[in-house]
Order: structure tokens, then C-alpha cells, then sequence
């Protein structure tokens, strides 16, 4: 509580990450939380975990060790695909959205795998709106549905 109410003091700060001796994962695990923290749901803003989704007439297969993850900030949407992480910009007007050129790492992974991720960030990369719904984030676009539940924390006592 102390530290989300320092935090909300300062307007601007959207999220935070604590880290113990750098690491995410030892303050996760030393308090039993997450490190990374947001302001209150603002809109997209925010960590979404695919939940479901259809490109063509093909549903999107979340199966693999990694989930399927993307973070939106003001500007830019960035996340983890099947095998590669990616980013690209983003332009939001109200419902309306485009996303720019996705540039992705370039780890190589199965066959099958690859052609999961190239098909999802094809999908992502032909959204057109965005829409929050039921506490889902939706990204709709040419033959593109995408479901996402929010990933992450609120900052304590929001």
C-alpha cells in the first residue's frame, strides 16, 4: 500500500517494475506478487494474455510453453508470440487503431510454430479497432478477431 500511494502521488508514472538486485523474478518471488504494477485499467493501457482469437477462417493456437502476451503503452504495443518477441507503433483514436511496421526478434523455432506466430502477428499487424469488453481487450480487423484478459496488477489501493 505505501509504495502504490507514493507512486500515485506522481501523475505521469503509468506503471512501475520493483526488481531486488535487478531481477523481476526475485521480487516476485520474495513478496509473492508481481513486479510490474499499473495505474488503474485507463483504456488499452496495460498487459494482455491471449485467451482466444480467429485470423481467416483459422482459430489462433495458443499452444507452447510461452503464453502469447502483448503490453500497450501511449504509443506502442509490444509483446511475446509463439517463438519471438515483437514490437511495433501503435496509433489509437478512440476505437480506432493502426498498427505500424512489427519488427520481431529472430530466434528460430518449429515448422509449425513459426507459421502460428506468423499468422498471429499477421493478424495483429490487420486490426483495425480495439474495443474493451466484459474486461476482455478485443482487436477486430479484416478477418482478424483477437481476445485478450488483462495481465496485469493495478497498482495497490486503486
Amino acid at each position: 500500500e505505501t509504495l502504490g500511494a507514493t507512486i500515485r502521488q506522481f501523475a505521469d508514472v503509468e506503471s512501475v517494475e520493483f526488481r531486488i538486485d535487478g531481477e523481476c523474478a526475485a521480487f516476485a518471488s520474495y513478496f509473492e506478487s508481481t513486479c510490474t504494477f499499473v495505474r488503474a485499467r485507463s483504456g488499452l493501457v496495460g498487459d494482455w494474455l491471449l485467451i482466444g482469437g480467429t485470423t481467416g477462417s483459422q482459430r489462433v493456437v495458443m499452444s507452447g510453453a510461452e503464453p502469447i502476451t502483448i503490453e500497450i503503452d501511449r504509443s506502442s504495443l509490444r509483446g511475446r508470440g509463439p517463438c519471438n518477441i515483437f514490437g511495433a507503433p501503435l496509433d489509437v483514436d478512440g476505437t480506432d487503431i493502426e498498427v505500424g511496421s512489427i519488427e520481431a526478434s529472430e530466434a528460430l523455432c518449429a515448422d509449425d510454430v513459426m507459421a502460428r506466430e506468423g499468422a498471429y502477428l499477421g493478424a495483429i499487424g490487420r486490426a483495425t479497432t480495439a474495443r474493451l469488453e466484459e474486461g476482455l481487450l478485443i482487436l477486430t480487423g479484416p478477418q482478424v478477431e483477437l481476445r485478450y484478459a488483462e495481465l496485469s496488477a493495478v497498482l495497490p489501493g486503486e
